[in-house]
């Protein structure tokens, strides 16, 4: 009982350092995709607005797959 406990602790941990360098990674990747965006803005606002509804997707879609782990 007390090793698979402990086996778990060492998982989750694991699991909670992956998440927060996918956060970074993401945090980047949305950094690159508005220095990106800024010239269009000028021209046309649409890809922007693409571009958060698709932050915002991944994002929940992260914190479902977060909330699936905790229940499993």
């Amino acid at each position: 009982m007390d090793t698979t406990s402990t086996e778990m602790d060492t998982t989750s941990t694991k699991m909670d350092k992956t998440s927060t360098k996918m956060d970074e990674t993401s945090m980047k990747m949305g950094t690159i995709s508005t220095k990106m965006s800024r010239p269009l803005v000028k021209m046309q606002t649409s890809p922007i607005q693409m571009l958060a509804s698709q932050l915002q997707v991944q994002k929940f879609s992260g914190e479902q797959i977060e909330m699936q782990h905790f229940v499993g």
